[in-house]
């Protein structure tokens, strides 16, 4: 779900930008944004502050990964998130509600297990343990399309920059996706002994720039490249409190099934 007024404009690297004048219409420009040859896994814990398993099982486990806390898992590679899709949490948003339909065809009478895990968008439930498994497995994973960035903030409108090339002729149906997280986000969490306690909730989504499923790529021949930019306000949030994730999706019937890569800055 888009909740942000954008500019957004794809285009291949032999075309230019139609304002004239900007350095980001130059091939010098999109030439000096380099990539990274490295695949990176994208992880979502689905979590709820208002169930008291989620308290020890939902950012317990993420954080757990990202510290490289897990046997062969090196944290600094994954980009692992919190999503809270449940429409009476504290730290709602619709986007995290429409990423839990991909697994819940019939709403909240199926999604049963908070917490949920979700690698390369294969669902495990509350099986950890294959989702560090899954993890695991993902970081060998030569990319298909490498990624880099470059981003640019003025007063509240933050410009972002996407590059990617492409390893290899992509003809399946593909799009990107940006959406933005908070650092930190403090909310009372339910405890499994029924307390509440107020507790500091790391890399939560709360929005998207594009459409949720992101925005459709073009097929690409090997060594050619996307370049992407997006435009938005930050509507006065603190540009301190908020990162971004970018995904490019490989789609079936218009909905993600796998990761091709991702990238946070």
């Amino acid at each position: 779900m888009n909740l942000y007024k954008i500019t957004f404009i794809i285009f291949s690297s032999v075309l230019t930008f139609s304002s004239c004048g900007t350095n980001d219409s130059s091939d010098y420009f999109w030439d000096e944004i380099s990539v990274s040859g490295k695949f990176r896994p994208v992880s979502f814990v689905f979590s709820s502050t208002e169930i008291g398993t989620c308290y020890n099982y939902g950012q317990y486990n993420l954080e757990k990964v990202l510290k490289s806390q897990i046997q062969n898992i090196d944290g600094k590679a994954v980009n692992g998130m919190m999503l809270f899709p449940s429409v009476t949490d504290p730290l709602y948003n619709p986007l995290s509600e429409e990423l839990k339909f991909l697994y819940d065809e019939n709403g909240n009478q199926t999604f049963k297990s908070f917490p949920s895990f979700v690698n390369d968008m294969n669902f495990f439930a509350f099986d950890s343990v294959s989702w560090y498994q899954s993890i695991e497995n993902n970081l060998s994973k030569t990319p298909i399309i490498s990624l880099g960035q470059k981003s640019a903030l003025k007063d509240d409108q933050q410009t972002i920059y996407i590059k990617g090339i492409y390893n290899k002729k992509t003809s399946s149906s593909h799009s990107i996706a940006l959406y933005l997280f908070r650092k930190s986000k403090g909310a009372n969490q339910k405890t499994p002994a029924g307390t509440t306690v107020y507790k500091i909730h790391k890399n939560v989504i709360y929005s998207a720039v594009t459409e949720s499923y992101g925005k459709i790529l073009s097929s690409k021949n090997k060594s050619e490249e996307f370049h992407a930019k997006f435009q938005f306000d930050l509507n006065n949030v603190p540009s301190s409190q908020i990162s971004y994730l970018v995904i490019i999706y490989k789609l079936n019937d218009g909905k993600p099934v796998e990761v091709i890569n991702s990238i946070t800055f």
